[in-house]
This record gives C-alpha cells, structure tokens and sequence, in this order.
C-alpha cells in the first residue's frame, strides 16, 4: 500500500518536530523530510519524494507564499497545505491563488492536518473550518468592487510585494534590496500603488494593509 509521504518546513524546532512526530504516527503517513526553510527544502533531494508539503506562512524574513512558484516549479506535482496563526482574508486568498490546496490554522486539532493532507490528496481543497465567514465571503471574490479591497486586486504582483513590505515599516532601501531592484523603481511602485488605491501618502497604506489583513 503506497503511504503519503509528507515534507514539513517550519522555522519552529518544537512545532516542526511535534507536527512530524505525529504525522509518522498516522496509518498510510510518511515523513520523507523537514527542514526550516524553503531553501533548505529545495536543496534536499528527499523533497523529490513528497506528495504533500506543510509549509509555514510566517517563515524568518519572509512569507512561504511568495515561494509557492519556485516550489512548483521544481515540484509541479506536489499538493501544498499553508500552514499559518493568521486567519486574514487575504493572506488565505493570495494561498489560494498561488497554488495551495489546503490552509490550516497552527492552533487547530492535529486531526485537522490528517484531514487536510488526507483532502488535498484527493485534489479536493482543505480550509480550516476555523476560519471565519468572511474569509469564505472573500474567496467568493466579493473584493471584485470598486471598494478599497478591490482596488488591492488591481495592483500587480510586485505592486502586492511592495504595498506589503511599505506597510511593515520597510524603507525604500531595505525594499529595493530585498526585491533585488533600485530604489527609484521602489518610489515608482509606491506612486503607482497610492494612485491606484486613492491615497494621499504613504502613510495611509499601514491602516488600509491592516484593515485588509495583509499583515
């Protein structure tokens, strides 16, 4: 009988090792690695083998969405469940629209990850029943107004990076070094995104970020 195997990364030693210890012990699981970092995961060639990854939203100086591409670009097969404290609106929506099937709340019943990865693995998608009502309003694309969350989808992906890292305090600098581009291209993004939105100052983009559930 063939077992599900499963890859885990998560920058908590205690979590990591409590999540995996008891996804060995589940009948038909198997635990073909883990790591803390995404990095770390591509380079093991024991990721080859996963037919599901549990991957932490709140990795160490960044999110595990942003890696969803380079994942599936290295593993096109691989079914992906988030892993996350947060329940936002739109931190489950940009998941979801990268390409995971499955989000789970870390505070949620270890039965809830056994039936996640058990779902995701019959191509269904998995949502945590945990999560609120109006992050299953959200997924039914009731953002596609002219309001401001909306407005939000207009950005484009870098715009989405960059509306992000300004409303967590990052400077142009830090940004443009992140993000590998100039800090004029960083103060173009940040024109066009206050534009867009229909705000005065840069200052307003850590409220509206807020209210979103970006961060």
């Amino acid at each position: 009988m063939h077992k599900i195997s499963v890859y885990a990364v998560d920058d908590h030693p205690i979590y990591r090792k409590g999540l995996t210890d008891f996804i060995s012990k589940c009948r038909g699981f198997t635990v073909c690695g883990d790591a803390d970092s995404v990095q770390k995961m591509l380079a093991d060639a024991d990721f080859g083998q996963a037919d599901v990854l549990l991957l932490d939203v709140s990795l160490k100086d960044c999110s595990g969405i942003d890696f969803l591409p380079q994942i599936f670009s290295k593993s096109p097969a691989v079914k992906v469940i988030m892993l996350s404290m947060h329940n936002k609106p739109f931190i489950l929506k940009s998941a979801i629209e990268n390409g995971a099937m499955g989000y789970v709340l870390k505070d949620s019943e270890p039965e809830v990850i056994e039936a996640a990865i058990h779902a995701v693995c019959s191509s269904k998608q998995y949502l945590d029943s945990a999560l609120s009502d109006s992050i299953f309003s959200l997924l039914s694309d009731n953002t596609s107004g002219t309001g401001k969350g909306g407005l939000y989808n207009s950005l484009s992906p870098r715009e989405q990076e960059v509306f992000r890292l300004i409303a967590e305090g990052h400077s142009h600098a830090a940004i443009a070094e992140k993000l590998f581009i100039s800090e004029k291209t960083v103060k173009n993004h940040q024109t066009n995104i206050l534009n867009k939105l229909y705000l005065r100052a840069s200052s307003e983009i850590h409220p509206l970020a807020e209210k979103l559930g970006v961060i």
